[in-house]
């Protein structure tokens, strides 16, 4: 997951290390990025015509891993890091597993016995929320992806 973070700050007051005042605006650009390793659990039903396939497919994705890297703005507007190892981002963010359910709807074409092209539309919604209740915000993220390729049977 991947997010743009833009924050700026025209009457940004800083002291420098001699202890001068600095006036000026502050310019911070972020992607943040939410990394996860899910294991998908899911049924599914498949309709074959001719060299055609569907496929239409449900379930749950359990997160059993996350990492996080980027900016988000405290309650006071100011940007604050919510990177995994640190000690405010750990704070913000829940460490227990996440959980979402999937949604998706596959088109196949046979070219060989052994040599399918197939595109995939999925829906993917996040059911917990990513952030503790330290965090300013609430995330539950709401996916769409597609997939397309070659499925090549050994």
């Amino acid at each position: 997951i991947n997010t743009k973070f833009n924050y700026v700050n025209p009457d940004e007051v800083r002291v420098d290390s001699a202890g001068k005042i600095i006036n000026g605006t502050r310019i911070k650009k972020t992607t943040n990025r939410l990394q996860v390793v899910e294991l998908p659990v899911m049924v599914g039903y498949q309709q074959t015509y001719g060299n055609f396939s569907i496929n239409l497919s449900t379930g749950a994705a359990i997160g059993l891993w996350q990492k996080r890297k980027g900016d988000i703005l405290d309650a006071n507007e100011k940007p604050i890091s919510i990177t995994t190892g640190t000690v405010k981002g750990d704070s913000l963010y829940r460490s227990s597993t996440s959980l979402s359910w999937l949604l998706s709807a596959a088109v196949e074409y046979k070219l060989t016995p052994a040599h399918q092209l197939f595109v995939r539309p999925t829906l993917q919604y996040y059911l917990n929320d990513f952030s503790s209740a330290e965090n300013p915000i609430a995330e539950k993220y709401l996916h769409f992806g597609l997939q397309a390729g070659v499925f090549v049977r050994f």
